[in-house]
């Protein structure tokens, strides 16, 4: 069981609970990530903040004391970010859980433009979108000129007209869809994310989807992402195959999907192999591996493509690995957007 500190929260039920999994981040960012919070503009009754440390080595406890009766912290064994996010779920009180990484921040004053929208009740995802930031970059005050918010009649309506993200912080949810559907994030894994992201939107009723950028995301060196060993990418190859393998299993065992949950299911089984190609590509997989790589899909039902106009470059895509002279093909561009984007 995890260890538990509530120093001192509201004792009401918050309409929000933000969850930062930290793992050997650093005081520093640790420190901007809840400064950033904390200058949210929203009234301090109505939210809450819970720092799940997946068994940190040396957690900076001095910089909760900065915070006083404004966070619960949960102690964990280390397994992973996935874990940390479940335990947060499992302590959150409010209405809706937001995930922020304790190395990324939210634009000042970002959240009281959309707070209003989860006090209506009305959705159970509303979701928006951020920026790529330096390490050392001083939280910023979100800049708004106008701003638009598309409406969805489910979550897997939009999922079928879109593609998903895999990142679990890029939008506001409701507890208890994932409560009342099991959605948790598989633990001990790589892009645990991506299976949760699209379980927890098959399920959620009504969504929006604003043109707001609430979220400021740091892609730090050493962080899990950017790691390069070899045993370390292996993994994540492997973990990304049986995700998506048991995304696909969903679409079967589920008999309960009705028609617009199936199709977003299928489409984001479709795109997740797409990815998955595209990481071999970027990882230099020769000819011959990619092709045996398509053998292992098809053999797990995950290939071919299906026949679908999803959009263009899923068309294209789709029509290229087909065939060896096109997988060449997509294996040079890729290589040739990598050095672009160096």
């Amino acid at each position: 069981m995890p260890d538990c500190a509530d120093n001192s929260v509201p004792v009401t039920a918050p309409v929000l609970s933000f969850i930062i999994p930290y793992y050997n981040v650093g005081a520093l960012w640790l420190r901007r990530c809840l400064d950033s919070i904390s200058n949210q503009g929203i009234r301090r009754m109505d939210y809450e903040v819970i720092v799940a440390d997946d068994g940190s080595e040396d957690f900076p406890h001095s910089v909760l004391a900065d915070f006083p009766g404004q966070v619960s912290y949960i102690r964990l064994e280390h397994a992973g970010p996935g874990a940390a996010r479940n335990a947060g779920i499992d302590a959150a009180r409010g209405e809706y859980v937001q995930f922020v990484d304790a190395d990324d921040y939210l634009y000042a004053g970002a959240v009281d433009y959309y707070f209003p929208i989860l006090q209506t009740n009305d959705y159970d995802i509303v979701s928006f979108s951020f920026k790529s930031v330096g390490e050392d970059v001083p939280v910023e005050r979100v800049k708004v000129t106008k701003w638009k918010v598309a409406d969805f009649a489910s979550g897997a309506d939009f999922m079928r007209r879109h593609n998903l993200s895999g990142c679990p912080w890029l939008y506001a949810f409701r507890r208890a869809v994932a409560d009342t559907y099991g959605v948790r994030f598989t633990t001990g894994i790589y892009h645990e994310d991506e299976e949760f992201n699209t379980r927890l939107y098959l399920y959620a009723g009504r969504t929006c989807q604003l043109s707001l950028c609430v979220y400021a995301y740091c892609q730090r060196s050493g962080s899990i992402t950017t790691r390069k060993d070899r045993a370390h990418v292996e993994k994540r190859l492997s973990d990304f195959k049986a995700v998506t393998r048991r995304l696909s299993d969903l679409r079967v065992a589920e008999t309960a999907l009705n028609g617009v949950q199936a199709e977003a299911l299928d489409r984001k089984v479709n795109f997740l192999v797409c990815d998955y190609l595209i990481n071999l590509f970027r990882l230099r997989a020769t000819l011959p591996q990619v092709k045996y790589e398509i053998v292992s899909l098809r053999q797990q039902g995950l290939w071919p493509l299906a026949r679908e106009y999803y959009s263009l470059f899923y068309v294209a895509f789709r029509w290229l690995a087909a065939c060896g002279a096109g997988i060449w093909l997509l294996a040079r561009a890729e290589r040739i957007r990598s050095r672009l984007h160096r």
